[in-house]
């Protein structure tokens, strides 16, 4: 057509692309929302949930791997721009500042400046040190212990079975919350957003409500955190 055979797309080697092709992209997404796993094995229908996560397994990758790997992925990325903020003066607080710092610290020490390995990778994971997940709706780090975590639906004295917390049942008691400046800071950008929805007066009563609620727990959790962040204590570098 028009002459410019270069431009044809060239055929795929696995074949015609069909909607059913998808359906490991979507798997991929929802099992990354909290409650995926769940949800994965009720969208598919499969009443093992492993089998929903190997989903439309693939001889080259299983899909456990991959979504391993990416967990893996997901934590250094998380711990990298941690170093890079505290590094800039930026605070910590909460029961788990301490174990956040020294988490920061710990994968700087091994990791900073370098490319990460799959190997690595793997390493990240299986370091009950390095378990920071950051929870961005709830404007939290979780340094997840399964032992601690209230998040666990285990009772106690039971060994724990999950290895990642469950972000739909976080508490705002849990030992393992850390707050960073900038989780505070996104919390004031929150509050600016419900003062202005409530101040249009366009809301229903019970929804003004609720965002009164919500601002008046943010406004707490902003006014703690600035009473009791701590700073990464200064290397030899730092005092020279």
């Amino acid at each position: 057509m028009h002459d410019r055979p270069n431009e044809f797309i060239p055929e795929d080697p696995d074949g015609a692309v069909v909607m059913v092709r998808f359906r490991r992209t979507v798997a991929w997404f929802i099992y990354h929302r909290p409650g995926g796993r769940v949800a994965l094995g009720v969208q598919y229908g499969h009443v093992e949930s492993t089998m929903g996560e190997s989903y439309a397994g693939r001889s080259k990758a299983d899909m456990l791997q991959i979504l391993n790997f990416e967990q893996g992925l997901a934590m250094a990325d998380s711990l990298a721009e941690a170093s890079d903020r505290l590094a800039s003066g930026e605070g910590v607080s909460g029961p788990a500042a301490e174990r956040y710092l020294a988490a920061v610290s710990e994968f700087g020490n091994k990791y900073a400046g370098a490319f990460v390995t799959t190997r690595q990778l793997k390493a990240i994971r299986g370091n009950p040190k390095l378990q920071v997940f950051e929870h961005e709706s709830s404007l939290l780090a979780c340094n997840f212990d399964p032992y601690t975590a209230l998040c666990q639906r285990e009772r106690p004295g039971q060994e724990p079975v999950q290895r990642t917390p469950s972000h739909d049942r976080c508490q705002a008691a849990c030992p393992n919350i850390a707050r960073t400046d900038t989780h505070i800071e996104r919390a004031k950008a929150e509050i600016s957003e419900i003062d202005a929805e409530c101040t249009d007066g366009l809301n229903p009563l019970p929804i003004t409500r609720r965002l009164e609620q919500r601002r008046a727990t943010l406004a707490e959790i902003i006014d703690k955190h600035e009473r009791t962040r701590i700073h990464p204590a200064p290397t030899a570098g730092d005092r020279t």
